[in-house]
Order: structure tokens, then C-alpha cells, then sequence
């Protein structure tokens, strides 16, 4: 999480003997250093940060191993249009536009032949006052970040931070030092690069494994204010700007569940029928709204989304259910809003930092509608006269092949946010991925899935070393929504038969238990498949 409040010396302090693998470096035309370098180390201890001029890394070869983060100046890059804007042609304008342009793209062009890059928006002067009818700098600086939105972004390798958007929300005055620019050239504060490297560690490491998965909420005095069974629910008044953060990480992929004290007819009515209401029936991955204890229904909510308590955020205005959630499931994070105002929500749940992603992929985007599916799933399963009859029914269609670089994020986003059937423990980026695409002695296999309730996607994926005349599987996952229905075997099967095809005499699979995969330790026997500890050649 951002600490907004370390002191400059305890950064220092924090970052010696640290142990640098990961080189990274910091493009501009400002003054950066020490200062970003050093912030940087604090959130990303691997970082050994260097310094390059913007104009000496364009004319050089680029580092592919390494990675970038760019700090230009439009004001620095393009100094004639800045100090003559106001008096210069429209059509001398255009080609400086232009000529920024193609720079951009040269820079573009070489920023995405590197491992992966972290590009800051062009600053606004926040001095100029806003006129019409006069050539404006900020309408130039505007028009650069559209660009840079447009084309640079297009660029999967490079990925782009809203500089004003941060010197707007902390505030422009806590940001930007006009005396130190004046002075040395170096325009932002402590608290800016701070700020700065902070989400620069959030484009480069990600961080997928602290993300949580699953948000859970109260009703009355979270969703609303007012108490649903007193007021009735056309006199509630909506959280409208919390219910609106809610549904922006349900976009990116979190579960929202609902665990309220309540009558469940009451709240579905609330949810369904009013007008204000912004979250309804169809966001809500599940949900428990009863008399009883919270905690019980909380690790039932777990157990039919098939998700680990660690992995999900619990809400509620009350420090007794808050507390008690705690006692009895101590992995789950909870946040309590007791004492919080309703217009303080959002910044309370954003700065827990729990959800906190950078990349989402379509999959990610569609898991609440696919958990909806499995719920169909489990409803129509109860009303059905066997499980070999329901598994009949479901009329599944398994589609095996051969990755391609459009599932990259996909497989990665798996491997990274499945515990339970990940049977390495093994983790990968997308540019480890993709270089084992372009890799003759490994192949990556997606297994994907439809049936009657709707398209799965890719649920279960594998990486295979092919070594001489045996095949060793270094990684291996099923998503926790598609157990229980034979996936992995039939993945299994397919990388035995490809095995096979390529004169393979064995097959083996590297398995490292964590406390998430105890279950699945015999996989790979029953599989008819050796069995290696991950680290063993």
C-alpha cells in the first residue's frame, strides 16, 4: 500500500543492502533523481533504477531485458512551441504537433521492443488561465495525451499513468515545487515521487498475488443509509457514489457478494426496484441475507463460490459483526464503517488497497457473469436425478489446443490467481509466457469449455518443457469455477497424446504443495503421470 506518510530517511534507511535484479530505466527530460530511484527501491526492493536522456535512449538500442519508466516535459521536448505558442501560426502549430507526433511513435516503437514500460502523461501548466480564442499550451498538452492514449497505448508492453490525475487528487499545491524547478529543474515534491513510484511498482510487479477476489457487503448502513426494515425501502437513501466504486470492481472482475441481516425478499425488492439503486440482481455473485451468524454464512459463501477466505473483503457498518467475522475466519479482510461517513466509502475501501489491478483481462471482466452460470448450474444440478445425468445434460463441448499470443494474458491472469489446483505453486508473467511460445522445447496448452448455461472461456492451462525424450509439466491449473467436472483429466490426456507425438517416453509433472493444493497431490499418479518436486530436474 501507499505509505504517504514515510519520511525520506526511513526510505533510505529501508533500501540498503538491497538485493537488485531488476534494471529499470528512467527516461526524461526532467529532473528525477534521487529522489524516484530512491522512492522507487522502497516499493520494488529488486529495482536498480538508472538515469537516461530522452534523446540518447531514442538514438540507442534499446536494453530488451530491461525495463522503462518516461518522464518527459512537453514544455522540455518541444521548447519553441512552448515559449511561442501564443504568437505563432496556426499552421507552424500543426507541423511542431506533428513533429511531436513522430517522435512519440519513435519513442513508442522502442519503449515496446523493451520487457515492459511505464509512460507518464504530459503535465498541464496549471498556471494558464483559461481563455478562447488564443492558442493555448494546455490545449497542446491535451491533445498529446490523446495521443499518447491512442497510439502509444495500442502497445502492450507500455502502459500509461495519468500524471494530473494524481497532482489533482492530492492536490497541486502537495505535488509541485515551483521554487525547486526554478532552482535545479526538479518540478515535483517528496510526496509526488513518492505517489509516483508507487504506481509505477503497480505497472511493472502487479502484484497479482495480493489481490483479493471476492467483496462482500452489508446492506443497511453500507449500500444505503437507513435501516431497511424501519424505513421501507422508498425512503432509503442511496450510497450512490460507493455503490458506483462497487460496480467499477465488479468491471474488473471482483465477485460481489451480499451477507445482510434481513428479510431476503426485502432486499431483492430493494435491489430490483429502486430507482436509485445501481447495483442489481445480475452483478451479485451470491449472497446469504438471514437471521444468521455472518461468519457461518460467509464460509458458505466460500464454499459455493469455491474461493479461499483469504481471498476475500468483508464490509459492514458494525464493529460487533466486524469483529466477530474476524474471530472466527482471522484470514478474511474486513473493513468497518462504523464511525465512517457515507461520502468517506470509496476513499475508505480504495485505500485498503485490496483490489488493486492493472491490467484485466476479458476473462476477468466476465467472472461474475460465469459465477451467475455456475449458480444456474448448481440450482438446475439439485433439481436433476443424478450427477451422471446432470453431467449428461449440461451438453459440455471441451476445445483443447495450442496457445496463442492473444491468450497470453489470459494464461497468466490463471496462473497468477489460482491456488487450489496450481500444482507448482508457480507463477508466471506474460512475457515469460510469450517467450516460451517462441520457444521450441515448450509448448502451452489452454483447455476451453461451453455448455447450455454459456461459454466458460479458458479455465485450465499448462506449460510443458520437452526435454530430450521426456515431457516435464512445469506448471498446470484448473480454475476454481470448473472443478468437479473432469477438465484436468482430459488436459492430462492431451499432453500424454502430445507427448507421445513428439517421441516422448515419459511424462512427468513438478508438484510443490502449498496450503491451498494438499488436495490435488495425487493428480499426477492417478493421471498415470511421474510425479517430480518442483526444483528437481
Amino acid at each position: 500500500m501507499l505509505d504517504r506518510m514515510i519520511k525520506y530517511q526511513d526510505v533510505l534507511r529501508q533500501n540498503k543492502n538491497r538485493e537488485m535484479t531488476d534494471k529499470i530505466i528512467v527516461i526524461r527530460n526532467i529532473v528525477c533523481e534521487p529522489l524516484f530511484g530512491d522512492y522507487l527501491g522502497f516499493y520494488y526492493p529488486s529495482a536498480d533504477v538508472s538515469y537516461m536522456d530522452v534523446n540518447l535512449f531514442i538514438t540507442s538500442v534499446a536494453d530488451t531485458k530491461s525495463m522503462a519508466v518516461v518522464f518527459l516535459s512537453l514544455a522540455d521536448l518541444a521548447p519553441v512551441l512552448y515559449g511561442q505558442v501564443y504568437t505563432m501560426e496556426a499552421d507552424m502549430i500543426d507541423k511542431t504537433k506533428e513533429s511531436l507526433k513522430n517522435t512519440l511513435r519513435i519513442l513508442a516503437g522502442k519503449l515496446s521492443g523493451m520487457r515492459l514500460a511505464a509512460m507518464f502523461l504530459f503535465a498541464y501548466d496549471l498556471s494558464e488561465p483559461v481563455a478562447h480564442g488564443i492558442n493555448l499550451w494546455n490545449e497542446i498538452v491535451r491533445e498529446m495525451n490523446g495521443y499518447l492514449y491512442e497510439y502509444v497505448g495500442r502497445h502492450r508492453k507500455i502502459r500509461i499513468i495519468d500524471t494530473n490525475r494524481y497532482i489533482t487528487y492530492y492536490g497541486s499545491e502537495n505535488m509541485i515545487d515551483r521554487r525547486w524547478e526554478w532552482k535545479i529543474g526538479m518540478r515535483y515534491t517528496q510526496l509526488a515521487w513518492n505517489v509516483f513510484s508507487y504506481h509505477v511498482c503497480k505497472c511493472l510487479k502487479e502484484w497479482p498475488q495480493e489481490c483479493k477476489k471476492c467483496l462482500i457487503l452489508d446492506c443497511d448502513g453500507v449500500l444505503w443509509s437507513g435501516v431497511l426494515a424501519d424505513d421501507g425501502y422508498e425512503h432509503l437513501k442511496m450510497n450512490y457514489d460507493f455503490q458506483r466504486e462497487v460496480l467499477r470492481l465488479q468491471s474488473m472482475g471482483i465477485l460481489v457478494c451480499l451477507c445482510s441481516k434481513n428479510r431476503e425478499e426485502d432486499v431483492m425488492q430493494t435491489i430490483s426496484q429502486h430507482p436509485e439503486m445501481l447495483i442489481r440482481p445480475e452483478q451479485i455473485s451470491g449472497y446469504r441475507i438471514n437471521w444468521e451468524n455472518k461468519a457461518d454464512n460467509i464460509l458458505s459463501l466460500a464454499g459455493e463460490l469455491n474461493i479461499g477466505t483469504d481471498s476475500m473483503v468483508f464490509i459492514d457498518d458494525s464493529i460487533y459483526e466486524t469483529e466477530l467475522v474476524s474471530a472466527f475466519i482471522p484470514d478474511i479482510a474486513v473493513i468497518c464503517f462504523d464511525s465512517v461517513k457515507p461520502y468517506e466509502y470509496t476513499e475508505k475501501l480504495q485505500a485498503c488497497g485490496y483490489f488493486e489491478l492493472y491490467n484485466v483481462t476479458d476473462t476477468g471482466r466476465n467472472r461474475g457473469y460465469w459465477y451467475r452460470q455456475q449458480m444456474q448450474r448448481k440450482a438446475y444440478m439439485e433439481r436433476a436425478v443424478d450427477v451422471e445425468a446432470y453431467m449428461a445434460s449440461l451438453e459440455t463441448v471441451i476445445h483443447i489446443e495450442d496457445a496463442e499470443p492473444m491468450d497470453i494474458a489470459r494464461i497468466a491472469e490463471i496462473s497468477q490467481r489460482t491456488n487450489q489446483f496450481n500444482l507448482s505453486g508457480r507463477k508466471y508473467s506474460e512475457d515469460e509466457l510469450l517467450g516460451y511460445i517462441n520457444t521450441e522445447n515448450y509448448d502451452i496448452y489452454v483447455l476451453s469449455a461451453s455448455d447450455r448455461f454459456g461459454n466458460l472461456g479458458i479455465v485450465a492451462a499448462a506449460v510443458v518443457r520437452f526435454d530430450g525424450r521426456r515431457a516435464v509439466i512445469e506448471g498446470f491449473y484448473l480454475s476454481c469455477r470448473a472443478f468437479s467436472r473432469g477438465f484436468e483429466q482430459e488436459l492430462a490426456e492431451y499432453i500424454k497424446a502430445k507427448a507421445a507425438g513428439r517421441g516422448c517416453d515419459s511424462v512427468l509433472g513438478m508438484y510443490r504443495e502449498t496450503s491451498k493444493n494438499a488436495a490435488y497431490r495425487n493428480f499426477y499418479t492417478e493421471c498415470g503421470i511421474g510425479r517430480i518436486e518442483d526444483g528437481q530436474s
